[in-house]
């Protein structure tokens, strides 16, 4: 066990393999060479079986500083981030070694199949019910495991696509402020997963939308509902998805015919990493029903 309290580490400790900037500032994905090396043979095995190359969630999301606690801790859903200084992202887990991974696009291969690839590697998936993302190693200052290197190469630490960042806009605006996180999870259950939804509306997070959505805060206030059990989820989705005049088929045919500037709920500019505004080029697909200042028309249109 090491000697320094959770979320203390020096980093020195740890090995780099990624950074960036989200709307909490600077980040880095740093863990001990063992986490590392498991997490690259869990990638590599899962690239080459399954074609999907798994992403760490942008943030200290590998090990965390204190620091990062509080501040993951002050803007999380209540029951979504640790209290500080108890995070298994900290080096310790209720009296264990541990440094857990936040995978952001792990739905891309389903919970059962990315479930056995984290045990098949060493980590223990499905501590927490809610965040089937959210992977554990509890082993990480053992030897370094065999394939993984003593060197780690750096993860792609790229923005996400235009398209990945309209899609998870496309959520949160279309659904209205009256828009709820549900957010399941049971043994082998085709309903598990995170959804939005609001009166008339229901759509199941990919992964990698997840991560876009709550990279840029775009969840915002919004309430989260954790069903009990099968039958109480099903209920709500059916309160929830009674056809109230909203078409999902048609929303592919409403384009923007000017290029326009990504926002977030409250009006704001959404920025890359660089700083600069996200813009959509025109005939992109449309992100709000009230947004953006501009002709908007049909496809089929001139």
């Amino acid at each position: 066990m090491p000697s320094q309290p959770n979320g203390r580490w020096p980093l020195a400790m740890t090995v780099y393999i990624g950074s960036g900037t989200n709307q909490d500032g600077y980040w880095e994905h740093r863990g001990t060479p063992a986490t590392i090396a498991r997490w690259q043979n869990l990638v590599a095995d899962v690239q080459a079986n399954e074609g999907v190359t798994l992403r760490v969630t942008p943030g200290w999301n590998i090990y965390r500083p204190i620091d990062a606690q509080w501040t993951a801790w002050r803007i999380s859903i209540p029951g979504m981030a640790a209290y500080p200084g108890t995070s298994s992202h900290g080096g310790d887990y209720q009296g264990r070694d541990s440094l857990a991974i936040d995978v952001g696009n792990w739905g891309l291969i389903g919970q059962s199949k990315f479930f056995a690839y984290a045990r098949k590697h060493g980590f223990t998936p499905g501590i927490f019910s809610n965040e089937p993302w959210h992977i554990v190693d509890f082993n990480p200052f053992s030897a370094v495991p065999a394939g993984g290197g003593s060197t780690p190469a750096q993860e792609w630490d790229e923005m996400a696509s235009k398209q990945e960042i309209k899609d998870a806009l496309w959520e949160v605006l279309q659904a209205r402020p009256d828009a709820v996180i549900i957010s399941y999870s049971a043994a082998n259950n085709p309903r598990n997963g995170i959804h939005l939804a609001a009166p008339g509306y229901w759509h199941t997070f990919t992964g990698e939308q997840w991560t876009q959505f709550t990279a840029h805060g775009l969840y915002g206030a919004l309430k989260t509902i954790t069903p009990v059990n099968d039958r109480d989820f099903d209920v709500l989705k059916e309160i929830y998805t009674v056809n109230q005049g909203f078409d999902a088929g048609n929303i592919g045919n409403l384009v923007w015919s000017t290029p326009v500037t990504a926002q977030d709920t409250n009006g704001n500019p959404l920025k890359d990493a660089s700083g600069k505004p996200i813009k959509f080029d025109a005939g992109g697909f449309l992100a709000s029903t009230n947004a953006q200042v501009g002709a908007i028309k049909k496809k089929t249109g001139a």
